[in-house]
C-alpha cells in the first residue's frame, strides 16, 4: 500500500487512500511499492551513518579545544540526523521479516 506497510494502516488511512486514489484514479503496482521500500530503506540507511559520522567528527575535534556549545550543536545534529531511521525500525523489521 504505498510506501507504508499495510499493517501499519488504520481505517482513516486506508479511506484518505482511497478517495485519493479514487481522485486521482492512481493504483500503485508491486513494483512500484517494491522500488519505494527499498528507497526508503537506502534513505533510512544512509541518515543513520550520516548521525555516526558527523559524532565521530565532533568527537574527534574535542582534543583540539571545540567549545562546548559546538559540541552540543554536534550532538543535536547527530541525534537529528539518526531519529528518522529509529522511528522507522519498527517498519524496517516489518518489511524484513517477510
Amino acid at each position: 500500500m504505498g510506501y507504508v506497510h499495510k499493517q501499519f494502516l488504520n481505517l482513516i488511512d486506508w479511506g484518505v487512500l482511497r478517495i485519493i486514489r479514487k481522485r486521482q484514479g492512481f493504483a500503485p503496482s508491486e513494483k512500484w511499492e517494491t522500488a519505494l521500500r527499498n528507497a526508503i530503506l537506502m534513505f533510512s540507511y544512509q541518515q543513520l551513518v550520516t548521525g555516526i559520522v558527523i559524532l565521530a567528527g565532533g568527537f574527534s575535534q574535542l582534543s583540539s579545544g571545540l567549545y562546548s556549545y559546538y559540541w552540543q550543536i554536534i550532538v543535536y545534529l547527530a541525534w537529528f540526523s539518526s531519529l528518522d531511521p529509529l522511528e522507522d525500525s519498527d517498519r524496517i523489521a516489518a518489511i524484513l521479516s517477510r
